[in-house]
C-alpha cells in the first residue's frame, strides 16, 4: 500500500478524481482500507470509512446472492421460466419458442435487448418496476426480446429488473427490505441499501464527471440493476464472504458461489460472465471473479481470488475512476503474480496515442500561428470587413464554420445528452480532452483567419473602388 499512497494523490490529481476508497483482503482477512480525496470538494469534506458511494452495476452481483439464496431455500429454480414466477407482470410475447430461464437473467444469455439506466432526478416521482419494464419511464426503452434465450451474451440491466421483480414476486416483501434482511445484514453490511434513505443522504459522497463538476443525485427503481449503496468497508464484507470456505461465507454454500463463478457457454464457448459475475484469468491461471459498477458520477469494482483468500475493492465518486482502477488492480495483480501486468500500460498506450495526435496538431497549430503573426505584422494581412457584400459572405461563412465545429465537437463528446445523463466522452480514453483542446485551438485560429483578409484581396477592392 506505500507505493499505493505515493501514486494515487498523484492519480486523482491528473484526472480530476475527487475521493477514492480502497480495501485489501489478504489471507482470508480485510487487512487494510484506505481513503483519499474528497466525497465533496466544495465543502471539502473528506473521504470516510463510512462514507456511501453508489456502485452502480456492482449491484447484479449482490442480487445474484439473493437469487441464489431463494434457490437454496427452494423457492426459486434457475431453470425453470420466469412467467412461471410473476402475476405483477407479464413478458412481451414474442416469435421466439424458448422461454427465459432465471438463470439466462443471471448470465445475460435470456436474448433481451441492452438496456442501461441513468436514474432519475426526482425521488419523490420514481417510475414503478412495472412501469420501468414497460418503458413507461423516462429514458427507458421497454423489453424487447432481439435473440432467442440462450444463444447470444447480451449485457442488460432490464434481466435484472426482472430479477428483482422476481425476488418482489416469490419473498412478498419489497426487494429492498428482502435484500437487507436476507442479504446485506447477515453479511455484516450494515452500512449498505438499495434504498435511498435519511442516513444515504447524510453521508453519501457528491459523484463528479471527467472535469470534476458535480452531478445531482439520482434515485434507482432498477434498484438490482445499478441501485446499491455501500461503504468501503461494506464492500470488503462483501468480497471476504465470496471467498471459499470462510468462517464469513455461512449464508450461501460453497457449491453456490461455484455455480455463480462458473462461465456460461453459448455452445461450447465461455461468454466469460457467471451468473452476475464476471469472471477471467490472471497471468498464473489464477481464476479472478470481478464486477465494474459504472454510474453518471461513479465509478467502482471488486476483484476477488475465491480459492486463495485475495481480494480488492476500488470505489471512486467519478465517472472516470476507471482510469485510476486499472492501474491499481495492475499493481494488486502483480503482487498476486510476480508478473508485471499489461492491464494498465495498455489503457496508457491507447492514451498516449491520443496524447501524440495534441502534441503534433499543437506544433503544427504554433507554427501556422507564427508564420500568421508575421503576415500580419507585414502587412500582408489586415483586418478586413471593409469588402462588398459577397466577399463579406465569404468571411463570414469562414468565421461561423469553425466555431460551429468546435461547438459540434464539444457537443457530442461531453455533453450528457445520451440516455438520460451519459456523455459519449465517458467511453472514450481520457486523453481525449487533449485532442479536443487542440481542434478547439485550431477553431479558434481559422475563425481568427477569417478576420484577417490577404492584402491582394483589398488591395483588388481598393482598385475597383468597392471598398475604402
Amino acid at each position: 500500500m506505500e507505493s499505493l499512497d505515493h501514486q494515487i494523490p498523484k492519480l486523482m490529481n491528473k484526472y480530476h478524481v475527487p475521493g477514492i476508497s480502497i480495501g485489501i483482503i489478504h489471507n482470508s482477512k480485510v487487512t487494510n482500507i484506505k481513503n483519499y480525496g474528497y466525497a465533496d470538494k466544495r465543502a471539502k469534506e473528506t473521504i470516510h470509512n463510512d462514507t456511501y458511494y453508489q456502485v452502480g452495476s456492482i449491484s447484479k452481483s449482490v442480487t445474484a446472492w439473493g437469487i441464489m439464496k431463494l434457490v437454496e431455500q427452494g423457492e426459486l429454480d434457475l431453470d425453470k421460466p420466469v412467467s412461471q414466477y410473476l402475476t405483477r407482470w407479464k413478458l412481451p410475447e414474442t416469435a421466439f419458442k424458448r422461454e427465459i430461464t432465471i438463470r439466462q437473467l443471471l448470465s445475460h444469455t435470456s436474448g433481451i435487448a441492452e438496456q442501461n439506466y441513468s436514474g432519475y432526478k426526482e425521488f419523490e416521482d420514481l417510475p414503478t418496476l412495472e412501469q420501468s419494464l414497460s418503458g413507461e419511464a423516462p429514458h427507458v426503452q421497454p423489453i424487447k426480446m432481439v435473440a432467442e434465450p440462450g444463444t447470444e451474451y447480451i449485457y442488460s440491466g432490464a434481466g435484472f429488473t426482472l430479477l428483482q421483480l422476481i425476488i418482489e414476486e416469490v419473498s412478498g416483501t419489497s426487494f429492498s427490505q428482502f435484500m437487507q434482511g436476507e442479504i446485506l445484514s447477515p453479511l455484516g453490511m450494515n452500512h449498505s441499501t438499495f434504498h435511498w434513505d435519511q442516513q444515504v443522504q447524510k453521508k453519501i459522497a457528491k459523484g463528479y464527471n471527467l472535469f470534476a463538476w458535480p452531478h445531482d443525485d439520482r434515485y434507482f427503481t432498477e434498484e438490482a440493476a445499478a441501485g446499491l449503496y455501500t461503504t468501503v468497508e461494506d464492500m470488503a464484507n462483501f468480497v471476504l464472504a465470496s471467498i471459499y470456505g470462510t468462517d464469513e461465507n455461512q449464508l450461501l454454500s460453497n457449491d453456490s458461489l461455484q455455480l455463480m463463478y462458473t462461465p456460461e457457454k453459448i455452445g461450447d464457448t465461455p461468454t466469460g460472465y457467471g451468473l452476475g459475475h464476471n469472471v477471467f484469468s490472471m497471468l498464473n491461471g489464477n481464476t479472478v471473479i470481478t464486477h465494474n459498477g459504472m454510474n453518471i458520477g461513479w465509478n467502482s469494482q471488486y476483484f476477488v481470488i475465491p480459492d486463495r483468500g485475495e481480494g480488492i475493492v476500488i470505489l471512486t465518486n467519478s465517472e472516470v475512476g476507471n482510469l485510476i482502477i486499472s492501474y491499481i488492480f495492475s499493481k494488486w495483480s502483480e503482487w498476486q503474480t510476480g508478473e508485471v501486468s499489461t492491464f494498465y500500460t495498455k489503457r496508457q498506450m491507447i492514451n498516449e496515442i491520443y496524447t501524440i495526435a495534441a502534441f503534433i496538431l499543437s506544433v503544427i497549430l504554433l507554427i501556422r500561428v507564427v508564420f500568421f503573426i508575421k503576415k500580419i505584422k507585414t502587412r500582408k494581412r489586415k483586418f478586413g470587413l471593409h469588402v462588398n457584400n459577397k466577399q463579406y459572405l465569404i468571411i463570414l461563412f469562414k468565421l461561423i464554420a469553425p466555431i460551429l465545429f468546435a461547438l459540434a465537437w464539444w457537443f457530442l463528446l461531453y455533453y450528457p445528452w445520451y440516455e438520460g445523463g451519459w456523455t459519449a466522452a465517458t467511453v472514450l480514453p481520457y486523453e481525449v480532452i487533449r485532442v479536443t483542446y487542440a481542434v478547439s485551438a485550431w477553431c479558434c485560429y481559422f475563425a481568427l483567419k477569417a478576420l484577417f483578409v490577404k492584402e491582394a484581396i483589398l488591395l483588388k477592392f481598393d482598385f475597383k473602388g468597392d471598398c475604402l
